[in-house]
């Protein structure tokens, strides 16, 4: 029960029109209103009031009964329709009230006042003018009616009565025109600053928008920048400048916790014939397939590099010689087994490796010194044949 009270007493809401649910939800209630105030006035009249007025109380019955209609319409969107409705019935009720009554009354004057005030409200100006006039001409009928001895029993002088209240009803209307046009003004100059301030934090969001592209583009141009300066372009490993950056600190930190460290260097046997033989585009492709070859071999703490023309240099972090010449070993493997098609004929490429590592037991005084050894392997591998992998050995400095 309560539920449906709270539901019935409840005003609707239009999600796309704001200003349709405001004018609603006040023709609502008041609405509500009318009924509450219609059935007190009704209790009164028909215990208290005089003969004449008991009989006129089918006047309020006809009013309450319309208002439940209203209500409805008034949820189902009819909003204009229903304010015209329910300003008119006032009206008319009151009017009806004063020929048949008894004159004019207090109370009528008010309500035609309040009948103003809802429409300038509720319709708008052009209502409001409207319905002053009828005001106006309801009140001078009466006037009219009670001059003539229509109505009895007459109260001081009609004409004057009305010329007054026509005074207080432009007065009235003055009044809501000026007050109304004010608040009218007000929010608009509000809602103009808001759609200013809307359309100003629109144009920033935007802007800042498209700083934090342009700032997303730059970090990306900077980021392919720094890669494009540490990586050679042709194989995508490290470059020997960045290579040598990063075996300085893994030197280091070898040193500083005595943990071993290994370097291979490896360069493609006969590359000088190749590019002789099949032209640079081929040598282009064995470097390049090389290069492949060695980001998938190597793990992710290792640090290959092209270390200048068909040479490589690998960075192995904690790695003894030992593992390292496997690893080298291996690697020599797969490159023997790589294949170039040069128009339809297979060519093959060996490499031969040099390896040098540093451990706690032999010590080693720079990143220098080690690429140094492992060089010098290297030259010793090429020395016996190419196609082989020699380790450097710390102390007969040979293998």
């Amino acid at each position: 029960m309560w539920k449906s009270l709270r539901n019935f007493l409840t005003p609707p809401v239009f999600a796309d029109d704001s200003e349709q649910t405001r004018h609603a939800k006040l023709l609502y209630y008041s609405t509500v209103l009318i009924i509450i105030f219609s059935l007190a006035l009704y209790g009164i009249n028909w215990h208290f009031g005089t003969d004449a007025e008991r009989e006129q109380t089918w006047i309020l019955g006809l009013l309450l009964l319309v208002q439940l209609p209203a209500l409805f319409f008034i949820k189902a969107g009819y909003v204009n329709q229903v304010s015209f409705f329910q300003l008119t019935l006032i009206w008319g009720v009151m009017t009806t009230f004063g020929v048949t009554v008894g004159g004019i009354h207090d109370v009528a004057i008010m309500v035609y006042i309040i009948v103003m005030m809802s429409a300038a409200i509720l319709l708008g100006w052009p209502a409001t003018v409207i319905y002053m006039f009828l005001g106006i001409l309801s009140v001078w009928w009466i006037a009219f009616l009670q001059e003539s001895g229509t109505l009895i029993p007459e109260f001081g002088q009609p004409y004057r009565i009305a010329l007054d209240i026509t005074l207080i009803f432009v007065l009235t209307f003055l009044i809501n025109y000026f007050f109304i046009s004010a608040l009218t003004n007000a929010i608009k100059d509000a809602k103009h600053e808001m759609s200013e301030r809307l359309h100003a934090e629109a144009k920033l969001e935007k802007l800042i928008v498209q700083l934090s592209d342009e700032i997303a583009e730059r970090k990306q141009v900077q980021a392919e920048l720094q890669k494009q300066a540490i990586t050679d372009f042709l194989t995508g490993l490290f470059n020997r400048r960045y290579f040598f950056e990063v075996a300085q600190k893994e030197f280091s930190k070898a040193v500083r916790y005595e943990r071993a460290l290994s370097v291979i260097i490896f360069d493609l046997d006969h590359f000088k014939d190749i590019n002789d033989t099949y032209g640079h585009a081929i040598g282009d492709q064995a470097l390049a397939k090389t290069g492949n070859l060695l980001r998938e071999m190597i793990r992710d703490i290792d640090v290959s590099a092209r270390y200048g023309g068909e040479e490589f240099v690998i960075l192995l972090p904690e790695m003894s010689c030992k593992n390292a010449r496997l690893v080298a070993e291996r690697l020599r493997k797969k490159v023997e087994a790589m294949r170039i098609d040069v128009e339809g004929n297979p060519i093959h490429f060996t490499i031969s490796a040099g390896v040098a590592g540093k451990d706690p037991e032999h010590e080693i005084e720079s990143i220098d010194c080690l690429i140094s050894n492992a060089d010098e392997a290297l030259y010793r591998a090429k020395r016996t044949g190419r196609n082989t992998v020699l380790c450097h050995d710390p102390i007969k400095g040979e293998l």
